[in-house]
């Protein structure tokens, strides 16, 4: 990604109507930003954070929009290093509700680096005050692969849902980080 490429969180005047993204299996990425992102994060159901040129753009490049969720505790999520934790039936999680590249820099490392900047953002901004064990998102099956670089785990097997459950553990992810990453 270019150096010169910002993600921040979406104001009123970006520009969403151009947002572009190749496939009619992405046409609810591209209606979801363009008809409720900007409610959804002016009312807190959800926030979406932009990818533009520099911090005063208003045209969209991507996009990602996180809510609070939970994972349930499955034989796949369970804590070895939590003791008592595994007692409750869910743990705290983050969910990545969207995420989309504009189809113009679609596999140039965009969607990568949007998100390497969600990880770091949950790791550095809410895991610190308050409890979130993991990443999770319903991955279409076309961005499986993508979210199996990124580290992510199936939750359960492609053939039981229409958009996979997919997470990553942050606590063992971060402990594998260099301590100036953390």
């Amino acid at each position: 990604m270019s150096d010169a490429l910002f993600l921040r969180p979406i104001r009123p005047g970006d520009d969403t109507g151009k947002f572009s993204l190749g496939t009619p299996e992405a046409q609810p990425l591209k209606s979801f930003l363009k008809n409720q992102a900007k409610d959804y994060h002016h009312k807190n159901v959800a926030k979406t954070f932009v990818l533009v040129d520099s911090p005063d753009d208003s045209r969209v490049l991507g996009y990602l929009t996180l809510v609070c969720s939970e994972i349930k505790n499955e034989a796949s999520t369970r804590l070895d290093d939590c003791g008592d934790a595994n007692k409750y039936t869910t743990f705290p999680a983050i969910k990545i509700a969207r995420l989309a590249i504009h189809n113009d820099l679609q596999r140039g490392g965009y969607g990568r680096t949007v998100m390497d900047w969600c990880i770091r953002h949950v790791v550095e901004n809410i895991m610190p005050h308050a409890g979130c064990r993991f990443l999770v998102t319903d991955a279409k099956h076309s961005a499986v692969s993508f979210y199996k670089k990124c580290g992510f785990t199936m939750l359960e097997s492609e053939e039981k849902n229409k958009h996979p459950i997919m997470f990553v553990d942050l606590h063992k992810l971060t402990a594998s980080l260099p301590s100036a990453q953390k």
